[in-house]
């Protein structure tokens, strides 16, 4: 589950028995699984986050292992950006994806050629699917919970295009 407060005593808040970890947001963003969950304003943007220690290395071009390893790390890579990205961090991901690939030597016409495939096939989902719907249980703690409604919603259709989520408040 991923909540959000407006300050320790609505976290606080909680039945003890329920047991959950919290974390602080830095510099108004929280790393959460593989997504960097980043605060400006009264919303909420999403990027791929990599830890510090990531070195960029992935199965080398010229490494001796099947032709078909590499490119579906290409699509692996598009298809982890594709699903976390906010509109607005998905271009500079894909430039990351690209930099990091050519330094581990990819082809840059096989690259720009597998993403724009990898694209297709996504963009071709998301019209195909039928909906099965998804209930959210969210405590409600006033209007942070109804800002919070429109974004995790927002953001569970851009990156599960098969679930309708439903939200239900719970107090």
């Amino acid at each position: 589950m991923f909540a959000v407060f407006n300050n320790e005593d609505d976290c606080n808040a909680f039945p003890t028995s329920t047991p959950f970890t919290h974390e602080k947001e830095s510099n108004h963003s929280l790393p959460f699984l593989d997504v960097l969950v980043e605060r400006c304003d009264s919303k909420f943007s999403t990027s791929v986050y990599r830890k510090l220690t990531f070195t960029g290395q992935y199965l080398c071009w010229n490494s001796f292992s099947p032709h078909k390893w590499k490119i579906n790390l290409i699509g692996t890579l598009v298809h982890r950006a594709f699903m976390i990205c906010s509109k607005g961090k998905f271009g500079p991901e894909l430039d990351k994806i690209l930099s990091i690939l050519l330094e581990n030597g990819c082809p840059e016409n096989l690259i720009k050629s597998t993403i724009k495939r990898k694209l297709q096939l996504n963009l071709n989902l998301v019209h195909t699917l039928k909906k099965c719907p998804v209930y959210l249980h969210i405590p409600l703690i006033g209007y942070v919970s109804m800002k919070f409604e429109k974004q995790i919603t927002s953001a569970m259709k851009r990156c599960f295009f098969s679930i309708e989520p439903r939200v239900v408040f719970t107090t």
